[in-house]
């Protein structure tokens, strides 16, 4: 929560996601392992052997006309596969060294700020506001997961449209800006999972004595 300002009174709710300031190329290094990453998952699907003696899918593509299924199958799985991996890795990858973000709701309207995924200069802000009335099931919940680990953020609707917004956010603070934006009239969810996953984040921080509230 290190990345965290949040400030609540009667007239407004500010909150700001500031990674930046720490870690100024944190964004880039994930960007960079996440191409990495997919590019050795590639590398391995294609010039790997099978079990048993089995040829590579280099080899099967090379020894094969362009016009078979020999060579259009393994290439479509290739592309598709690793078009799937990059974009689930940026995703991530954008949950887990997100942008610098700003959520401000008054009694108007709740406006959200932030820098593009690729601006990896930080200097270029993308604002758009939503009105009140508009905004349904503003929630607490996962805003991106891989292999078993997940980040939490706020996920909400407008006009049948989905939105997400400030990732890494934890329970016990989401609650309490939750309960300052449902003053202001936004449908939001409080409900026991909220107050479940708030119990054990106190919980955790209990047990790390050395760690703030």
């Amino acid at each position: 929560m290190e990345d965290f300002t949040i400030s609540i009174n009667r007239d407004s709710v500010d909150v700001r996601l500031d990674p930046s300031s720490r870690s100024p190329h944190a964004k880039l290094g994930g960007a960079v392992f996440i191409a990495s990453l997919v590019i050795v998952v590639f590398c391995a699907l294609l010039f790997f052997a099978g079990k048993n003696g089995h040829s590579s899918m280099w080899q099967d593509i090379s020894n094969a006309s362009i016009e078979s299924g020999s060579f259009l199958v393994p290439l479509g799985i290739l592309i598709v596969g690793c078009g799937l991996l990059l974009w689930m890795g940026f995703r991530w990858s954008a949950a887990a060294w997100p942008s610098d973000e700003t959520l401000r709701c008054d009694h108007t309207a709740l406006t959200i700020s932030r820098i593009p995924y690729l601006d990896f200069r930080n200097r270029t802000w993308k604002t758009k506001s939503y009105a009140l009335r508009d905004i349904e099931r503003f929630r607490f919940a996962i805003y991106a997961s891989a292999k078993g680990s997940s980040i939490y953020g706020f996920r909400f609707r407008v006009n049948g449209q989905r939105y997400k917004t400030l990732p890494g956010l934890e329970a016990p603070e989401a609650q309490n800006i939750m309960k300052a934006l449902q003053t202001f009239g936004i449908d939001v969810v409080l409900d026991d999972a909220l107050q479940t996953k708030v119990t054990e984040a106190l919980e955790r921080r209990c047990s790390l004595p050395h760690k703030s509230l």
